[in-house]
């Protein structure tokens, strides 16, 4: 049993059409279960394999697969057809909620959480150092030093060293551009500079995250919960 779930079908009717879901505020991690809630309540059928339920699929993780939602985020035909039935099965009665105009929480609101974090000087390294270093209170991405343009050859230590290094990693740049985008496996990656006290430059400090929803990853798919959909 699916327990704290919405109850299945009972989007018009009165207390029990209701879900309630968690989110850290920072990695949308709420948005699956909202949606498994949602898909609940307007009649999907749960891929488990049960009596009364869609055959499940070893091998397809649909969002109804499980309490926490599935890996792929839509619907099997079988929960899909559930839902049809459901609508053309209620739809003339007259206290159907359904044939209300619905409106949206925040108007024009179709962007993925990339394009959000972008907005505040943001991406997913900064969101998931706050996370990991569990800071109380609201995220500052202005304040972090992951991911910015670090000059870590100082002019005030200029010498023929350096320029040669310089040299050397333009010329590295320029040799290998490509228009493959470095988020195919859709992982992000976070640098910091660190820098050697009462010494000359220092060295870069690199990890690996998953790249938020919405980066794109080839030319046709973005990035949705660490896979390339």
């Amino acid at each position: 049993e699916w327990y704290g779930l919405s109850l299945p079908r009972s989007i018009c009717y009165g207390n029990a059409s209701v879900g309630l879901i968690h989110d850290d505020g920072a990695t949308f991690n709420g948005v699956r279960l909202a949606a498994l809630q949602v898909a609940l309540l307007i009649g999907a059928k749960k891929d488990n394999g049960k009596w009364g339920e869609c055959p499940k699929a070893e091998d397809e993780e649909y969002l109804t697969s499980s309490s926490k939602g599935g890996r792929r985020p839509c619907l099997s035909e079988c929960s899909r057809m559930s839902i049809r039935d459901f609508y053309y099965r209620v739809i003339d009665d007259h206290e159907v909620c359904w044939k209300d105009t619905p409106k949206a929480a925040l108007q024009d609101n179709v962007v993925f959480p990339v394009d959000f974090y972008k907005q505040f000087d943001c991406d997913a390294c900064h969101v998931a150092e706050h996370i990991k270093n569990g800071t109380n209170g609201p995220l500052n991405c202005s304040l972090s030093t992951i991911n910015r343009n670090v000059n870590p050859w100082p002019t005030t230590t200029e010498s023929p060293w350096h320029r040669a290094a310089r040299r050397r990693e333009r010329d590295g740049y320029r040799r290998h551009t490509t228009t493959v985008s470095p988020y195919q496996e859709c992982k992000q990656r976070c640098c910091r500079f660190v820098r050697i006290k009462d010494s000359v430059g220092g060295y870069w400090d690199c990890w690996e995250t998953r790249a938020a929803d919405g980066t794109v990853c080839d030319s046709q798919r973005v990035c949705l919960d660490g896979v390339c959909a």
